[in-house]
């Protein structure tokens, strides 16, 4: 065989190994081409799935701290009830075991009727947090009015104004009517008066003032109490809140009634706010839309 022919057969035979080799080095490249696909493709899972950790994480935190911060509440709630349950008890005690006199007898009663209040009210309390924070308040739209409204809380805390020596005043006229749940409004202003009046010391002012501004009605109650501290003011309307005031006459408080009244005005697409001075008074400030906000009769959500 000639030195030529050598040549050739040697060159075929590297073109031949060449084109193996590219071949292999395409296919080699393929293959790592889809390595970093899967790469990038793994980075994104590991990067989603380290969001969906995290946010698992959080929730779970939530649900611990909103678990703890019930378990207070009750825990609270419950110590609250149990002091006028133990004073019921001693009274029925007292009925069942002394010779008393028809007066001794009317008075223990009068202070059973009023403890009993107090259970009442506590429980009313627990059902309302319960409603509020299950989603299971039913909100019955109407259009309602105002003046009536604001006449029949002022005539019923007008006995136990007069009861404290407090001046009792009311200042509105030709409120218009507001698209709203008349009993759940009912409770806001009540809520706010009976604070007013409880924290109001004797000859004292307690005022309700109420005119449309606007497309809302805007209405304040206003007393002349011990005020609130800037601490106070940014817990307020906090659920379980224990404020630095104290009720002047001993009355019970369980820190839920203004987390109550927020969460109510704002079911009611409105706004409730506080501007208060320790030592001079507090001015509660709610204001409502006039008009149909929601259908009737939703169902809270929140």
């Amino acid at each position: 065989m000639s030195e030529n022919t050598t040549l050739r057969n040697e060159n075929e035979a590297l073109k031949i190994e060449n084109e193996s080799l590219r071949t292999e080095l395409a296919q080699l490249r393929s293959q790592v081409d889809r390595m970093q696909d899967r790469s990038s493709d793994l980075k994104v899972a590991n990067k989603e799935l380290s969001s969906a950790i995290n946010k698992l994480q959080n929730k779970q935190s939530k649900l611990e701290d909103l678990q703890s911060q019930k378990d207070d509440l009750f825990a609270m709630l419950i110590h609250d009830i149990k002091s006028p349950a133990g004073i019921i008890k001693s009274l029925v005690e007292l009925l069942k075991s002394y010779d008393l006199s028809a007066q001794e007898q009317a008075e223990i009663i009068e202070d059973l009727i009023i403890t009993t209040q107090k259970i009442v009210s506590l429980s009313n309390e627990i059902t309302r947090v319960l409603s509020l924070e299950t989603g299971n308040l039913r909100i019955d739209y109407d259009n309602i009015d105002m003046n009536m409204v604001l006449d029949d809380v002022f005539h019923r805390f007008g006995i136990l104004a007069a009861e404290k020596g407090l001046r009792f005043n009311k200042n509105y006229k030709e409120l218009p009517t507001i698209w709203a749940d008349h009993a759940k409004i009912d409770e806001i202003m009540s809520n706010l008066i009976s604070n007013a009046i409880k924290y109001t010391d004797d000859g004292g002012q307690v005022s309700i003032e109420a005119k449309q501004s606007g497309s809302a009605i805007l209405i304040s109650i206003r007393d002349t109490g011990q005020g609130l501290s800037i601490d106070d003011l940014e817990k307020a309307f906090k659920k379980g809140a224990q404020l630095s005031a104290t009720p002047t006459a001993g009355e019970s408080s369980t820190g839920l009634g203004l987390w109550i009244v927020k969460k109510l005005v704002e079911c009611h697409n409105g706004k409730v706010w506080i501007q208060s001075t320790q030592g001079v008074g507090s001015t509660f400030s709610v204001s409502l839309p006039i008009d149909k906000g929601a259908s009737s009769g939703i169902i809270l959500n929140k």
